[in-house]
């Protein structure tokens, strides 16, 4: 008899831990506009985080027009979209004429992202992270790789580095940077872990002429090396292509 209610009570005790546990790890959808209508974050994360949209003063710049939008916190336990409506812009958001930017704050640049524009006008996109975002005009970007300042970049890698990334921007004068798609080169350890403790970055310009938007125009440009270290790492950095 003894056994039988020791048997319910463990089974109601687990079916009570069991829905805690999936309220708590089962996020719900949520949705949440900025004050100025603009921009729209829905998706699926926990009630519990505290979740805003802060309208800031425009970046400025050529290629960012705007408001900046900060929306926190950085990380969220789920997925989420941003929306930024149509109807409240200074021209019609096309997926040639215009994207979304997202501030890099670990390379300081600003870096385009892949949206889908609507039947509405708006566009859609799906970020990695949260932080600052912008509207601005979308860009092809076309530039030359400076070989000789790559390398003495690289050469500057510290000595418990683990893994690194290097990677390329413009800006025009007294403008944000904008960042130039893809990785210039990419280097790590091998045999052991390459996540690194914590991280340092470099930066190396020069000016140059790039073609943005088959517009030959001349800017500061620059490569950005992302270092990861760890403690007392010491290990033979391979060259890696990108």
């Amino acid at each position: 008899m003894k056994r039988s209610v020791f048997l319910v009570l463990a089974f109601c005790l687990t079916v009570i831990f069991s829905v805690l546990v999936f309220l708590g790890l089962n996020p719900d959808v949520h949705s949440i506009e900025s004050e100025d209508g603009i921009l729209e974050l829905s998706g699926q994360y926990r009630a519990s985080e505290a979740v805003s949209i802060d309208v800031q003063d425009p970046a400025g710049g050529s290629v960012l027009f705007g408001s900046v939008y900060h929306v926190s916190p950085q990380e969220l336990a789920g997925s989420v979209t941003l929306t930024f409506h149509s109807g409240w812009f200074a021209h019609p958001i096309t997926t040639s004429g215009d994207a979304v930017y997202w501030y890099d704050e670990d390379a300081m640049m600003w870096t385009q992202l892949s949206g889908t524009a609507t039947e509405d006008g708006s566009i859609v996109v799906a970020p990695d992270h949260l932080g600052y975002f912008s509207l601005g005009a979308a860009q092809t970007i076309s530039a030359p790789v400076f070989t000789k300042l790559v390398d003495e970049l690289e050469s500057r890698a510290p000595a418990e580095a683990v893994r690194y990334e290097i990677i390329a921007g413009y800006s025009l004068s007294g403008e944000p940077m904008i960042q130039i798609p893809g990785i210039v080169r990419a280097n790590a350890c091998v045999g052991i872990p390459t996540t690194g403790e914590r991280l340092e970055r470099s930066m190396q310009s020069t000016q140059a002429q790039i073609t943005v938007n088959d517009e030959v125009k001349t800017v500061e440009l620059s490569y950005v090396a992302h270092w990861f270290l760890a403690h007392g790492a010491v290990c033979a950095l391979d060259r890696l292509e990108p």
